[in-house]
């Protein structure tokens, strides 16, 4: 894609959001302001997911979604008199709506994979004041705790927080054993602190308050489809389950196998003869999963590097809509939009993991997406990692990546 202009962030946004587009102005209204932007996501009548972009106005229409050094650029946005249409690639969503006679938006964001319905309003205008770290005493979030999601239900779960802090600013994830939120980033006040996302295909928000200097409660939403509570204590020796032992080949099973259609209609099987003798690795991930599109960053970079050592890598996509045509459109917006994503798609089913685990019957159960598996070059399964921790998880991205590939040059050379 030729740009025309070259634009230089000099800053993180509050919760990463660029945009670029074009705006004649017209006399009925205000024209849209060239500058930063406050913006907001309605989860509830009571609860807003605040972020913030930069608008420049030019002759192109680009929109560049950015959190820490995670960019996801879109185009194809359509401005008329009034309105705006900002289709969110890779993700199946958008936002739109009006530009209102003072030269704000007002409109919604539609996750289209989640149905028809599924919508939260959106309003964005001007504004001109930078933020500044606060001189105030604010709850110190920095550090490691472990956490507790739903505790005391059946949905419980256990996570690890990581924040680091500089002032009142905040940035930092919880990191899963079915995988992370991506890169977090808000505020503290002395009462608690708050982080969130929005990165155009999900919107999180996370509420917390103090109850000790070592321990804090809070909420957490998903959009609107999920609202959790959070119980966490200071702890830097508290871990997760070893991801490498949560998934594994069924007994009676001593060989993985898929047989799928890829993206041109065709099946496309484990035994076809272009996978004979290769090291592979087989993704299971869907286009609307953060994690997947980590994962694939990451998985497009050791397919560049390996590919001519005789590295092969499949991806079985299970999306949210039931139908091969539209699955398939999914796969390609998000193979047109990561450099480099030139490995085999193929298209497996819908995104339901009891769906998945039929799909897949030689696995114990497909618990997260994405997981992997890592076989050698005589079909055994080496290794299978459930989920993937992205950028956001600092250490434990930077560990994920060294072992992978030692364990691939391993493979490679055997």
């Amino acid at each position: 894609m030729l740009l025309k202009h070259v634009i230089v962030i000099k800053r993180i946004w509050y919760f990463g959001l660029v945009i670029v587009a074009c705006n004649s102005g017209d006399g009925n209204r205000e024209p849209l302001a060239s500058g930063n932007w406050h913006a907001e996501l309605e989860i509830t009548n009571e609860v807003q997911l605040p972020f913030s972009f930069h608008l420049t106005l030019g002759d192109d229409t680009l929109i560049s979604l950015r959190h820490a050094n995670e960019i996801i650029y879109l185009n194809n946005i359509r401005f008329t008199s009034d309105s705006f249409f900002i289709p969110v690639d890779p993700f199946d969503s958008e936002i739109k709506g009006t530009i209102t006679p003072d030269g704000q938006m007002q409109g919604q964001w539609q996750d289209y994979s989640r149905g028809n319905d599924y919508i939260l309003r959106f309003h964005a205008w001007p504004d001109t004041i930078e933020k500044r770290n606060s001189n105030e005493a604010v709850f110190d979030a920095g550090g490691r705790w472990h956490t507790i999601f739903d505790k005391g239900k059946e949905t419980e779960y256990n996570a690890i927080a990581q924040f680091t802090q500089a002032g009142n600013q905040i940035t930092g994830t919880y990191l899963t054993e079915t995988g992370d939120y991506g890169v977090l980033i808000g505020e503290a006040d002395k009462d608690g602190f708050t982080v969130g996302r929005f990165d155009g295909g999900h919107a999180y928000l996370f509420k917390h308050q103090a109850e000790t200097d070592s321990s804090f409660t809070g909420t957490y939403w998903s959009g609107i489809h999920s609202v959790e509570s959070i119980f966490a204590e200071r702890d830097d020796r508290f871990t997760l389950r070893p991801p490498d032992s949560l998934t594994f080949l069924k007994e009676g099973y001593d060989r993985f196998s898929f047989a799928f259609p890829g993206l041109d209609g065709d099946t496309v099987r484990m035994t076809d003869k272009r996978f004979l003798n290769k090291v592979m690795i087989v993704q299971i991930m869907g286009t609307w999963c953060p994690n997947c599109l980590d994962e694939s960053i990451f998985f497009a970079e050791l397919y560049g590097r390996y590919r001519e050592r005789g590295l092969e890598i499949v991806a079985l996509c299970f999306e949210r809509t039931p139908e091969l045509e539209r699955s398939i459109k999914n796969v390609n917006r998000l193979r047109a939009r990561i450099p480099g994503l030139d490995y085999t798609f193929l298209i497996a089913g819908q995104s339901d993991k009891d769906a998945a685990s039929r799909a897949l019957p030689m696995m114990s159960r497909v618990m997260a997406y994405p997981t992997a598996l890592y076989i050698d070059r005589n079909g055994n399964v080496r290794k299978i990692h459930t989920a993937f921790s992205g950028p956001g998880t600092g250490e434990a991205y930077d560990n994920l990546r060294k072992e992978t590939i030692s364990l691939l040059e391993k493979l490679l050379d055997e």
